[in-house]
């Protein structure tokens, strides 16, 4: 393959080609609004993921119990906390990524309308 002909490109350049559609646009933001945004996403994981956590830790500590009835509650509580842990985590990563993505504004572009 002969290079400079238009059309082509470097071999080296399609690692990061493949990578582009899907980064998210970096857009400048303060110390504060980063800030922030830091701390309403820590507060909102904690809030969401932390009911489902407890209840698969209160089911393994049931697990080791030697009655048979809060060890069949204790298998119950563990599979019923990582189900809701698994949605959980997903359902905060969706918000974080949507609240990345609709950040802030950019300098050049103009205010949208409410009409």
């Amino acid at each position: 393959m002969v290079h400079g002909l238009p059309g082509d490109r470097d071999r080296r350049d399609d690692g990061l080609l493949c990578g582009c559609p899907l980064a998210p646009d970096r857009r400048q933001q303060s110390k504060r609004d980063t800030l922030a945004t830091t701390a309403v996403g820590g507060a909102l994981s904690a809030t969401v993921c932390t009911p489902p956590y407890v209840l698969g830790r209160a089911g393994m500590l049931m697990l080791g119990s030697s009655g048979v009835v809060i060890f069949i509650v204790g298998i119950f509580l563990v599979a019923l906390g990582v189900t809701l842990h698994a949605g959980a985590t997903g359902a905060v990563r969706a918000i974080k990524m949507s609240a990345t993505l609709t950040a802030a504004p950019r300098p050049g572009d103009a205010p949208a309308s409410s009409s």
